[in-house]
C-alpha cells in the first residue's frame, strides 16, 4: 500500500463520491449497495422492509476502509506501531452506513 498512483486513485475516487453524496445525498447513497427483501405472505408484494443491505467491495466508503486497514497493518509489520492494527481486520468493514430509506412509495407513510 505505498504505491502513490494507486493512493491518488483511490483518494480522487473517494473524494467523486463525497462530492456527489453531498450534493445528491438520497441517490448517492445507494451507489454499489444491493437490498435482499422477501415476499408478503400474499407472495405477490414485497416487504415494506429489507433482509439485508449488501454493499459492493467497490462502494467508495468501503474500499477505502479496506485501503486504510491493509495500510495500518502492513505499517505495523515493517515496525512503525499503529495501535489499532492489533484489532483491524480487512475482511469486516464497519456495519453502519447511513443511508436514506426515504419510501418510496406514497401510501404508507
Amino acid at each position: 500500500m505505498t504505491d502513490k498512483d494507486f493512493e491518488e486513485a483511490v483518494d480522487a475516487y473517494v473524494r467523486t463520491y463525497l462530492e456527489w453524496l453531498s450534493a445528491a445525498p438520497k441517490e448517492a447513497c445507494w451507489c454499489d449497495v444491493g437490498l435482499v427483501i422477501g415476499l408478503e405472505s400474499d407472495g405477490a408484494t414485497l416487504e415494506q422492509v429489507p433482509n439485508a443491505i449488501i454493499v459492493s467491495p467497490l462502494h467508495p466508503i468501503r474500499l477505502a476502509w479496506q485501503c486504510l486497514a491493509q495500510r495500518a497493518m502492513y505499517l505495523a509489520s515493517r515496525k512503525l506501531p499503529c495501535p489499532a492494527a492489533s484489532i483491524m481486520d480487512p475482511d469486516c468493514t464497519p456495519r453502519l452506513h447511513r443511508a436514506s430509506t426515504a419510501r418510496c412509495y406514497r401510501g404508507n407513510q
